[in-house]
């Protein structure tokens, strides 16, 4: 009986310094994974041509600062332009480890900033002399260099990526496109892919844990397919969207109790230029089409609560209550180049001003438009957990919106504005609207 009991103790030891041993890293290692296996020397070499670019640039800009002055100091000058011209190549390699940081904007901004602080620190503890001046100019232009460069790492296409095998693995490959091979079993070469897309509910479980510490050991990123698909489309699968899925980040709310501050900075700054640009509007309407020359019209906004918007008329009265398209026989002639212009917007300021609207979020919908496509798709209404905007992420992709149809198409876009909410996403939408109304490319 003794022996019984202690064949039976000797064999539980066995089996607890098995277990030890499979969740020990140094055995994790022995199956053949290495610790730190990164992309950095891959993912910096294809914003190379970019960091280049910069770093010539901003020797040329320091050059020509330095040369106004009297007796420049050439030595130092040597110096100052080397590090300069490493500046940018020094960023780089740091922003490459932040690839998939949540906002590149800022990340890009502050690292160049730093980066530039502790150059000058260093010179001038040295005793290099300098232009402050011209490092400034060429702080600049790095920084948008380097904002085009987190974008670029964090859009990256050139990835090899495969997706963990599930029930749905089939449909989820094919909504994100492309040729993407599917690893059915844990044996797979982890050495040949950069990312592994997941589903949440069925690899975090002990049949996948082995498999997904080799990957992160190994350097291979895990990601789940949902938020992958959304990254790359810039908008959430409705029929998969769930409430549940808008999880505010510390720093989405501390940045939406800030967006009302900047949207009252912003029309306080605005208020003069919208006058008179609003004012010369006013008086061509009134010439083109008479009166009145204000339209009003009640639309949903944050929350659900109706209010009045604010806009200069363009189109003929008492005409069908659907948004305009290219070539709209309803536009007052001599009008097009203010809709063009979105110069029959300026009277919103007053709507933002009043905290109903603020500059960027989901464009508000008519009160008719709204019911109407929420009795097709109920998570319309899930849009208005943010106040509607002069533009918004999906006016700047998709545009107006003219039957029930292209509005549910639109709130994909609308819905991953309100999940990914940032300050970086609001710049990169003034970015295309600019680009929108300057050069008439991307959305109408």
């Amino acid at each position: 009986m003794v022996e019984a009991v202690a064949g039976v103790d000797e064999a539980a030891k066995r089996q607890k310094r098995s277990r030890r041993r499979t969740h020990d890293l140094a055995y994790v290692l022995g199956e053949g994974a290495s610790v730190g296996r990164n992309r950095v020397l891959q993912d910096a070499w294809s914003v190379a041509p970019l960091v280049l670019l910069n770093a010539v640039l901003i020797v040329v800009i320091y050059l020509a600062v330095i040369a106004r002055g009297a007796r420049p100091d050439w030595g130092a000058f040597a110096i100052v332009a080397s590090s300069l011209a490493a500046l940018p190549v020094i960023i780089a390699f740091v922003l490459v480890s932040l690839r998939d940081h949540e906002q590149p904007v800022t990340v890009a901004t502050f690292v160049t900033a730093v980066t530039t602080a502790v150059l000058i620190a260093i010179l001038s503890a040295l005793r290099i002399f300098m232009s402050y001046s011209g490092v400034l100019f060429c702080a600049l232009p790095t920084v948008f260099v380097m904002i085009v460069v987190m974008m670029r790492l964090k859009q990256a296409q050139t990835e090899r990526v495969a997706i963990l095998d599930f029930p749905g693995a089939a449909a989820a490959a094919a909504k994100i496109g492309g040729k993407l091979p599917i690893i059915r079993g844990a044996d797979a070469d982890l050495g040949a892919f950069d990312r592994f897309l997941i589903d949440v509910g069925t690899h975090y479980s002990d049949k996948w844990s082995r498999f997904l510490l080799r990957s992160y050991m190994r350097g291979v990123l895990v990601t789940p397919w949902v938020q992958f698909l959304e990254l790359r489309r810039g908008r959430v699968d409705i029929h998969s969207f769930d409430l549940s899925d808008i999880v505010l980040r510390p720093s989405q709310i501390l940045y939406s109790r800030a967006k009302r501050v900047l949207d009252v900075f912003g029309v306080l700054v605005a208020f003069v230029p919208a006058l008179i640009v609003g004012g010369i509007t006013y008086v061509y309407i009134l010439m083109r089409a008479g009166q009145p020359v204000l339209f009003r019209q009640e639309r949903r906004g944050y929350g659900g609560k109706a209010f009045t918007i604010v806009k200069f008329r363009t189109m003929l009265p008492s005409t069908a209550r659907h948004s305009a398209l290219d070539n709209d026989s309803r536009i007052v002639p001599g009008l097009k180049l203010v809709r063009k212009f979105r110069l029959d917007e300026i009277p919103q300021i007053i709507n933002i001003w009043r905290g109903e609207m603020s500059w960027i979020g989901p464009r508000p919908a008519t009160v008719d438009v709204a019911e109407a496509t929420e009795a097709v798709e109920p998570k319309f209404a899930s849009r208005l957990l943010v106040r509607p905007g002069l533009t918004g992420w999906a006016q700047v992709n998709l545009g107006y919106a003219s039957t029930v149809h292209e509005e549910v198409e639109k709130l994909g876009y609308d819905l991953y504005y309100v999940k990914n909410m940032s300050f970086d996403l609001d710049l990169v939408i003034m970015a295309k609207t600019a680009r929108i109304m300057l050069f008439r490319t991307g959305a109408k």
